[in-house]
């Protein structure tokens, strides 16, 4: 063997023999500990979870003290050597890996999520946010749609709130045909021939954006589009997530 084999296999005799003494004689104060560093992550939001784990491990020193490390470690010993097979041992060791895994398991699963956000240092978002972290999945563009129907004709001649209701029907088409909805949306890009449409749009798009679940967005004033009588011209990113 190795020394480097050597080296990890005494970490882990050393870890498992301070383990076992620790949850034989203070199991809560090691169970407050773990789910102080899992489960709050996962609960109460990802930027929490370092700081449930520096809190975890202020207990564990606080109520147990470093000093304490090398007498568990003899206990741990003598307590082998008299009962090399206590089952109370094994069940503590078990239980100490179980709570382990759940709170790496959850922390993880706290950071996969989707994120959108709006920090209090930028301007006031409306419709929309300004930060959004996409969960894991696949990423799905959608090109502009402007307000033309299946079968090529314009709706809404020279009326842009029935152009931009188009546009938005199309889009949710286009993500249907994935199994897909706005809440599924976490980019908007939007072009408009006219400032003045700038309040009908925010009307419409809040009737198929979810507030609670607002993309990110751009929006911009162009001179027009590949035809003259269209308006308005908007393109998405959605995400699949990951099963």
């Amino acid at each position: 063997m190795g020394t480097i084999d050597r080296a990890a296999d005494r970490t882990r005799h050393w870890l498992h023999e301070i383990f076992s003494c620790l949850t034989a004689k203070y199991p809560t104060t090691v169970i407050l500990g773990l789910v102080g560093i899992g489960a709050p992550g996962a609960w109460l939001g990802r930027a929490f979870v370092p700081l449930a784990g520096i809190v975890g491990l202020f207990l564990f020193f606080k109520f147990n003290g470093k000093r304490r490390i090398k007498q568990f470690q003899a206990d741990a010993r003598t307590a082998r050597r008299l009962n090399p097979t206590s089952a109370r041992g094994d069940r503590s060791m078990r239980l100490l890996k179980a709570l382990i895994l759940c709170g790496l398991f959850a922390s993880a699963a706290a950071w996969a999520q989707e994120r959108r956000t709006s920090p209090a240092a930028l301007p006031p978002a409306h419709g929309y946010s300004h930060i959004v972290v996409a969960p894991r999945g696949q990423l799905v563009v959608i090109s502009g749609q402007v307000a033309l129907d299946a079968k090529g004709n314009l709706v809404g001649a020279d009326d842009f709130e029935k152009q931009c209701v188009q546009v938005h029907e199309n889009i949710k088409a286009a993500l249907a045909s994935l199994g897909l909805t706005f809440k599924d949306v976490i980019r908007t890009d939007s072009y408009i021939t006219d400032r003045k449409y700038l309040p009908l749009l925010r009307r419409v798009r809040s009737n198929y954006l979810p507030a609670e679940q607002a993309p990110a967005s751009t929006l911009l004033v162009v001179d027009g589009f590949f035809r003259p009588d269209l308006l308005v011209e908007v393109s998405v990113e959605a995400v699949i997530p990951e099963k």
